[in-house]
């Protein structure tokens, strides 16, 4: 018969709140852990997708943070990663929000509507850093920023966000307003370990007692892109 895995809560002092022996999850440090999110968010979301190959990070890090920004800005309290100990490297995260509404300059919006409306915000200004990054480059690159942008993702991530700016209303499901929702990523060869699992209980677990009838799971999904 298999032994179960000990797990137990980390005691105080310790960056982890939960814990196994192979395992430890914690909260979600935007200063140390960004790249690495980003690069997972990447590599998981469009497998066989790379950046452009004269940047070779920058497109993964300008995808990761158009996917995962909006949840930083708005609730980075429900972003959380797994590290593999052996290694200290991240090998999965889950990202969520509370659903509230969220207060603009033209007034209160759904969560869902600010979540998009951020995430293309992001988009854009993530087509001025990249941009400028090729622009200079050796001085010879003269071409539109929104071409080098795309050049730079790939035309899998490029499908993947046109698909999402089309069709999210169509595809977005009727919720109750406050709707909770969260994505999460873990890497191919740390699955079925319930990495993913423990990072989902941990999200309900933060959500207010009683309060909510629904959470959603983001599952995105477009011709380019099988999901996994």
């Amino acid at each position: 018969m298999k032994k179960s895995r000990k797990i137990r809560r980390d005691g105080e002092g310790s960056p982890f709140f939960y814990k196994t022996r192979e395992y430890g999850f914690r909260k979600y440090d935007h200063a140390k852990d960004e790249k690495a999110v980003c690069i997972l968010c990447w590599k998981n979301s469009l497998p066989g997708g790379r950046p452009f190959l004269l940047i070779p990070e920058q497109g993964a890090m300008s995808f990761g943070r158009i996917v995962t920004g909006p949840y930083v800005q708005a609730e980075s309290g429900y972003f959380y990663v797994a590290e593999y100990l052996n290694t200290g490297k991240i090998i999965g995260y889950a990202t969520g929000a509370s659903g509230k509404s969220q207060k603009t300059p033209d007034g209160t919006v759904s969560w869902m509507t600010w979540r998009d409306d951020k995430a293309e915000e992001i988009a854009m200004e993530e087509f001025g850093r990249i941009s400028k990054q090729l622009l200079f480059l050796e001085g010879v690159i003269r071409q539109s920023e929104e071409y080098l942008y795309t050049t730079s993702l790939g035309p899998r991530a490029v499908a993947f966000l046109l698909h999402a700016k089309k069709y999210r209303k169509k595809e977005m499901p009727k919720l109750v307003p406050d709707c909770p929702e969260f994505h999460f990523q873990v890497v191919k060869k740390h699955r079925g370990k319930r990495v993913g699992t423990q990072l989902i209980i941990h999200f309900l677990e933060q959500l207010p007692a009683g309060r909510h009838e629904k959470v959603c799971m983001q599952i995105t999904a477009c011709e380019a892109s099988k999901p996994l």
